[in-house]
């Protein structure tokens, strides 16, 4: 109509910009309440954390490096595990060798609810606006539900004993982000952590076969958990659409190959463990490597599992007992600081996410000539295109021939 009227196109635009230019100034959430993907990246477009895709995880628990500093404490552990390389299972798995495998432990430790009261996921935003000392009052204030009581009767308990607990010797916390260059020059929004700046925190990095974690980009968030975030995760329309995100240019693309290759360089430091998603689900000693390394790396100032101990850590380890009826919902992403009550006790995740993965994983590793890289993701639906797209940015990508045939092959390195 304005057009019409006589206003030049120019001056529509320019109007347009401003209006942007304001909405972005004053509220750039309100761009979250659009479908995706205008919602998603209008917010990056105007500022919204940062610019950075997706809008939920911040790096301002790492940066400035001083954010750090006030909130961790040697000997702390971060499950910095690739996207769709295991996290949630090493958080679980990290935290039963915590526990040297009991449920609650001899100290009276809360039992295992949910990765974000136990293993919190800090570098998650958990409603838009939070602020980093928002969640610093929240983890250390707020009251949860939790069936603890001695007849299985729930009961209100505060959030920070589930993951700080008095007689915890370290915390446990997920991330997804990379290493802190030296001179703390950080010029990728992911590379905050201080590896090798605060040597006495540790870190765990676990890298997959990108043909198969690429296969395996498949979104179970709740739509009301999108909404949230201006439909992101987009609901891609197949596996390809997903699967190409993770490419240079794509919106997830730091979840890989800079995920890789800023790990691959720390490999040798003395507070990072480094292993591959194929070694850890071998059938017959994938189980036994990741509780013998664990246990060593996080356990070092005490005294080692004994055999009970270390059993007793296998099984909890295991997809077996993770997918088990008592542990239903228990992988799913609570959001314990979001002003709606509801996400204390219901996940981000659609409920059984995690265990239909869990499903996945076994059935594609658990059996004698299982499919792997190319043959696994053409299994699960990969388009041949798409496979060709990856090989043809490999090299570019990961041009350290050994860190290449490791990060596609695991120990059992091709010839």
């Amino acid at each position: 109509m304005l057009a019409r009227a006589g206003l030049p196109v120019a001056c529509l635009v320019g109007l347009l910009a401003v209006a942007l230019g304001l909405v972005g100034t004053l509220k750039p959430a309100l761009f979250l309440r659009l479908p995706a993907p205008a919602g998603f990246l209008l917010y990056a477009f105007v500022g919204g954390n940062g610019g950075h895709i997706p809008g939920y995880v911040t790096n301002t628990l790492f940066w400035p490096i001083e954010n750090f500093k006030a909130w961790v404490r040697p000997r702390d552990v971060f499950v910095a595990v690739g996207a769709k390389s295991g996290s949630t299972w090493m958080c679980y798995c990290a935290d039963s060798v915590r526990r040297r495998g009991g449920v609650a432990g001899p100290e009276g430790f809360l039992p295992w609810v949910d990765p974000m009261f136990n293993t919190p996921w800090m570098d998650m935003i958990q409603y838009p606006g939070q602020t980093w000392a928002d969640v610093v009052e929240g983890y250390n204030t707020a009251i949860v539900p939790s069936s603890t009581g001695s007849d299985g009767r729930t009961v209100d308990v505060p959030l920070s004993h589930f993951w700080n607990h008095p007689n915890f010797t370290f915390r446990i916390f997920k991330s997804h982000h990379t290493p802190l260059p030296e001179g703390n020059a950080t010029g990728v929004y992911s590379d905050v952590l201080p590896v090798k700046q605060l040597p006495d925190v540790k870190y765990i990095s676990v890298v997959r076969n990108v043909y198969e974690g690429s296969a395996d980009f498949v979104a179970v968030h709740k739509q009301k958990f999108k909404d949230d975030w201006g439909g992101f995760p987009p609901n891609y329309p197949n596996l390809d659409a997903a699967a190409k995100d993770l490419l240079p240019g794509g919106h997830l693309y730091n979840y890989y190959f800079p995920y890789v290759r800023a790990w691959w360089r720390l490999r040798h430091e003395r507070n990072v463990l480094l292993m591959h998603y194929r070694d850890m689900v071998e059938p017959k000693q994938g189980l036994d490597m990741v509780v013998e390394k664990l246990s060593t790396f996080m356990l070092d100032k005490e005294a080692p599992l004994n055999a009970d101990e270390k059993a007793a850590v296998k099984e909890r380890c295991s997809a077996e007992h993770m997918m088990s009826p008592e542990l239903s919902g228990a992988f799913d992403y609570r959001i314990p600081l979001h002003p709606d009550p509801i996400w204390k006790t219901v996940g981000a995740l659609e409920l059984g996410g995690v265990h239909a993965k869990l499903a996945r994983d076994v059935k594609r590793s658990g059996h004698k000539g299982r499919k792997q890289g190319k043959d696994s993701a053409r299994a699960s639906g990969l388009s041949e295109e798409l496979i060709n797209m990856i090989d043809s940015v490999l090299e570019t990508e990961l041009p350290d021939p050994e860190m290449r045939n490791w990060a596609l092959y695991g120990s059992k390195m091709a010839p």
